[in-house]
């Protein structure tokens, strides 16, 4: 069938009279190719309870990825800006949000609770409690960590962006470091207000759409809150027959169907006429 479409052509080519120029196509059929489609939706988390004090540097966020895929994402504001419990997302660099599914989700919860649970036991001079949680890949992580000894109470929360900067050491050399956002909590009440957070976080999950990711960190755009997913990747089939041939206007003779990818062209040294027309295989 390709054979007779080109010998068509070959021939109106003839009868017109136009010159043909060659025109090669290097058929890509046998390439891989790679797509993808996301639609996310973004919710911010509101700290609804005025009892509590709430985290001004970061906040929490409810994501769905195409109405299956739920998440939660740790997220710091933009410069200046204060987000004490605002679900606002304009506040949120969501450029630098920190991944958590709905079982890690669950972990980092019962970290933070424990801290709050141990936060006014008052402890020996030779003694101290520590609690750590770290949940992340090698593009962004969120770790917590809390301690209380002698003195006193405190709590972090680390957001590793994943995002790399050229920092100038002290002798003057350069060096690649990631940005790392540290919070300090001091306050019980801001504690308390970060785990009421979390546990509205994972009140959002829906029992009808499939609860996690793997560990795979997403990547997100600033102020925006659309959510490439790496592994929302369709991958197209290569084509298994390609058909090649080589068609000159002179005495159209056509070569054989080749089995692997060559050139199809149309070459001719047909006089020109007063109207060109050209033809593109």
């Amino acid at each position: 069938m390709y054979l007779k479409a080109l010998s068509v052509i070959a021939a109106s080519l003839l009868i017109a009279g136009c010159s043909v120029k060659i025109q090669p196509y290097y058929s890509e059929a046998n390439e891989v190719y790679h797509s993808s489609s996301i639609s996310t939706k973004v919710f911010g988390i509101a700290g609804s309870n005025e009892e509590l004090s709430y985290p001004a540097e970061f906040g929490v966020v409810h994501a769905i990825d195409n109405e299956k895929i739920e998440y939660t994402l740790i997220v710091p504001t933009h410069d200046g800006k204060k987000s004490k419990g605002d679900p606002s997302l304009s506040l949120y660099n969501f450029h630098h949000a920190a991944f958590l599914s709905k079982e890690t989700l669950v972990e980092f919860i019962a970290a933070v609770d424990d801290a709050v649970a141990d936060w006014n036991i008052v402890y020996a001079p030779n003694e101290a409690h520590n609690i750590s949680y770290l949940s992340g890949s090698e593009k962004s992580s969120v770790d917590f960590h809390y301690q209380n000894g002698a003195s006193g109470e405190v709590a972090f929360v680390d957001i590793n962006s994943g995002e790399e900067f050229e920092k100038v050491n002290d002798d003057d050399s350069i060096s690649v470091a990631i940005k790392v956002y540290h919070y300090e909590i001091r306050d019980l009440d801001e504690l308390q207000g970060f785990s009421y957070l979390l546990h509205k976080a994972q009140d959002e999950y829906s029992s009808e759409i499939v609860p996690t990711l793997d560990s795979n960190v997403t990547s997100v755009e600033s102020n925006v809150t659309a959510i490439i997913v790496s592994d929302d990747l369709n991958v197209s089939e290569p084509e298994e027959n390609n058909v090649t041939a080589v068609v000159t206007p002179d005495d159209l003779n056509v070569s054989e169907p080749q089995e692997n990818n060559t050139t199809d062209a149309l070459e001719d040294k047909v006089p020109e006429a007063e109207s060109n027309s050209s033809v593109t295989p």
